[in-house]
């Protein structure tokens, strides 16, 4: 019988993403690039072999418009995850150095540190 080690002991950085919830906006970035990509694949196909098929038509008069809506739902997607995971990330820090504090004052209300260094 082998004896197989005990497993580790999650750090508080994996217990911390393992509880936040997904971020649904990287998805639509990702999404969106497939989308976007799929676009310039199909609009460079047909280029190349020119045809009279419906889709041909259809890249040819709206390509253009598709590729850059899909370029600005790329860039808002993306900017706006950007921003909610930065956010996410800044209160975390906020409530660890608030707990931290609160742990080296030993026992009762936790002080809540006004430093506005951003860190």
């Amino acid at each position: 019988m082998s004896q197989e080690p005990p497993p580790a002991a999650e750090t508080p950085v994996e217990e911390a993403r393992k509880d936040e919830p997904e971020q649904p906006l990287f998805k639509l970035v990702i999404v969106s690039s497939a989308a976007f990509l799929i676009t310039v694949l199909s609009m460079t196909v047909s280029m190349m072999f020119p045809s009279e098929s419906p889709a041909s038509k259809f890249l040819n008069r709206n390509g253009l418009q598709m590729i850059g809506v899909e370029v600005v739902l790329i860039i808002v997607f993306g900017i706006l995850a950007m921003a909610v995971d930065r956010r996410r990330t800044l209160n975390r820090r906020r409530l660890e150095k608030v707990n931290t504090t609160a742990e080296d004052r030993g026992a009762g209300e936790p002080r809540i540190d006004t430093d506005k260094s951003g860190v």
